[in-house]
């Protein structure tokens, strides 16, 4: 109900109900389950909606060490949440940073899914995007060519993913 209410743009609401979620899972649940991460990362993009970043962050960054200490180093919980991660870094500036978890979700993208997968091309984009506003174009444009060399083994010429990398 939460993310439905959130796209209503009810941002106090889905953060409320998302925190109800989050003691209800580690009530029921306990600390250290997988659904208590996605709670956590759940309320972290509530947060972020309503212009909490930096609880928003503490909160990411709680799911993605709980979801490391449930499934280790490289499964698709842990980058998802890295993602998240990674995003929010990029939003708040702290480029440096973003670009490190970027670079460890390519790798572990890559040893649980090889090197061409559409997953390992949108860490690819991110990442190129990081660059971009690190002031690194040269970097960013190799990058973007990687992706698209990735997405073209994959996808249609004509799809929408290939186009928002080309633009």
């Amino acid at each position: 109900a939460a993310c439905a209410i959130a796209k209503l743009g009810r941002d106090d609401e889905a953060e409320r109900l998302n925190r109800e979620a989050l003691a209800q899972r580690k009530a029921i649940l306990g600390d250290d389950h997988p659904s208590v991460a996605q709670s956590l990362n759940n309320l972290g993009q509530s947060l972020r909606n309503s212009g909490n970043i930096d609880e928003a962050e503490k909160m990411i960054r709680e799911a993605v060490a709980l979801n490391r200490r449930i499934y280790g180093e490289h499964h698709p919980e842990v980058n998802a949440t890295r993602t998240s991660l990674a995003s929010i870094l990029r939003d708040s500036n702290k480029l440096d940073e973003a670009e490190q978890v970027l670079r460890e979700i390519i790798e572990s993208d890559r040893a649980i899914y090889g090197d061409d997968h559409p997953y390992v091309a949108g860490a690819i984009v991110m990442l190129a995007s990081v660059l971009e506003r690190m002031g690194k174009p040269d970097l960013a444009e190799g990058l973007y060519r990687e992706a698209l060399d990735i997405q073209r083994k994959v996808f249609a010429e004509d799809s929408w993913q290939i186009a928002t990398t080309k633009n």
